[in-house]
């Protein structure tokens, strides 16, 4: 089929336009956003049966980490009641009304009303993200020294930067993912700093509160 002339004009003048609309595409600098949480705090209750966790969102468009670290507030168990009974013999709480519940309580007689402490005393906690078990590292991190509450019934904060030199005060991920990835455990390491609705868990015997104070960085694509 021939074209007349100003047919011809209209399919040149298209083109012309779509390909200049390319072309913008094409060199159109796009920019990184950085996503900067710094001290962000996340609370949550755990005991012998229930692990403490909290869940933080990693975008998709993660382009690199600059920081990924944590540090943890530690207290004894804390609950507001209203004429409820501890029965030391059996470990219970015993509310009028309702059901027992197990806390493993070394108290006994009617409580006041107002908010009453549970002694949160323990050696044996657990850090989990993703799913993975990076307490040996956190505790290498920092030479050995880890959460430890056998003997005081207050809050402390971990870690605790007693070692007297330059290093950060916190439990760093991204040196536990630097670590894993000169073992070889390459895919726990990408576990670790996938981007992903991303589960961390704190894991103890004996009831507790914790705020996971959280500081995370990164860059990430703008859309």
């Amino acid at each position: 089929m021939r074209l007349t002339y100003e047919e011809a004009l209209t399919r040149i003048a298209e083109k012309t336009i779509d390909n200049t609309n390319q072309l913008k595409k094409a060199v159109r600098q796009r920019r990184n956003g950085m996503e900067d949480l710094y001290g962000v705090v996340y609370s949550a209750y755990g005991d012998g049966n229930h692990a403490a966790r909290f869940y933080i969102s990693i975008s998709p468009d993660l382009v690199y980490y600059e920081r990924f670290a944590f540090k943890f507030v530690i207290q004894p168990y804390s609950s507001t009641v209203m004429g409820v009974t501890i029965d030391s013999d059996s470990g219970t709480i015993i509310i009028p009304g309702t059901s027992t519940i197990d806390c493993s309580a070394d108290a006994s007689g009617d409580l006041d009303y107002g908010v009453h402490k549970i002694d949160t005393l323990s050696d044996n906690w657990q850090v989990k993200v993703a799913g993975i078990d990076v307490t040996p590292y956190l505790i290498e991190q920092h030479d050995g020294e880890w959460i430890e509450m056998s003997d005081s019934s207050i809050e402390k904060v971990w870690p605790t930067n007693r070692l007297g030199d330059e290093r950060e005060d916190f439990y760093d991920i991204l040196d536990v993912a630097c670590v894993m990835n000169a073992e070889g455990n390459t895919e726990n390491r990408d576990k670790l700093l996938k981007p992903e609705f991303k589960k961390v868990e704190i894991i103890s015997d004996t009831p507790f509160s914790v705020q996971a104070v959280l500081y995370l960085k990164y860059s990430h694509l703008n859309r």
